[in-house]
């Protein structure tokens, strides 16, 4: 097993049983009125915008689900797949991951509010710019860059990503092009086919030994991002998280 089995890949979803953090982060989020985003499994249904009202360990969460035709279409799915879904929202310290199960709706006027137990099991990641997605066969992604002066492009796998930043594995003749607190101008990959541009700065840059070769392992910091390209990650992480918090859940509460 090499280095990036135990390490780099691990994943980002920690637990956390301690039920007063649990309670402090459930707080933050009524407190800030989070949005918090619920989705099944195969994502068939997704609604987000809903707003966490109360929770307690015996009671279970109340959410507000808003009005119109995906709320409704939401609380029938997974009423008559006899299943829980997933929820997850974002605080400043951490996103917050769970699976639950629903138990019933209630009628606000307009509004629909949604019941869910409390969950069994509670995750967190670090806090969104800094949470990294491993990125995993069969899936690739390229890192490209010209160093200056240089007239090769540089194709590089990237180890995992974040809305923040990125690492790559290199060897370690590519030293000198990733010096640490090195500006570059111009780090280019594509995600959903679309192609982001990003000046980035060099964080780190160390030897590690993977599969008993040693590796230059270089962690990026995004330092210039277009609006729309951050847009465009944010959206990417989000969901490769959602995604993969649903494959390690291996089963949904049932109704």
């Amino acid at each position: 097993m090499g280095l990036l089995d135990r390490d780099i890949t691990k994943s980002p979803f920690q637990p956390v049983a301690d039920h007063a953090e649990q309670k402090a982060l459930f707080d933050e989020a009524i407190r800030q009125k989070t949005p918090v985003t619920l989705w099944t499994r195969k994502k068939e249904h997704i609604l987000s915008e809903v707003h966490l009202l109360s929770f307690d360990t015996s009671a279970g969460l109340t959410l507000d689900a808003g009005t119109g035709s995906a709320t409704r279409k939401f609380a029938d799915f997974i009423k008559t797949q006899g299943q829980g879904c997933f929820l997850n929202f974002g605080t400043f310290r951490c996103g917050v991951f769970f699976s639950t199960n629903f138990t019933k709706e209630i009628a606000s006027g307009k509004r629909l509010l949604l019941e869910f137990e409390y969950p069994k099991e509670f995750f967190k990641v670090q806090r969104r710019a800094s949470a990294r997605l491993p990125i995993r066969a069969p899936f690739l992604l390229l890192m490209e860059y010209r160093p200056e002066g240089y007239q090769q492009l540089l194709q590089r796998k990237v180890l995992d990503i974040s809305p923040g930043g990125l690492s790559i594995l290199t060897t370690p003749q590519d030293g000198d092009f990733f010096a640490r607190g090195k500006v570059l101008p111009e780090v280019r990959f594509t995600i959903r086919n679309r192609t982001i541009l990003v000046e980035a700065e060099v964080r780190h840059a160390r030897i590690v030994n993977e599969d008993r070769l040693p590796q230059l392992l270089v962690g990026l910091m995004f330092t210039k991002v277009e609006k729309k390209d951050q847009a465009a990650l944010d959206a990417f992480v989000t969901d490769a998280m959602q995604s993969q918090f649903a494959a390690m859940t291996k089963t949904l509460p049932k109704l």
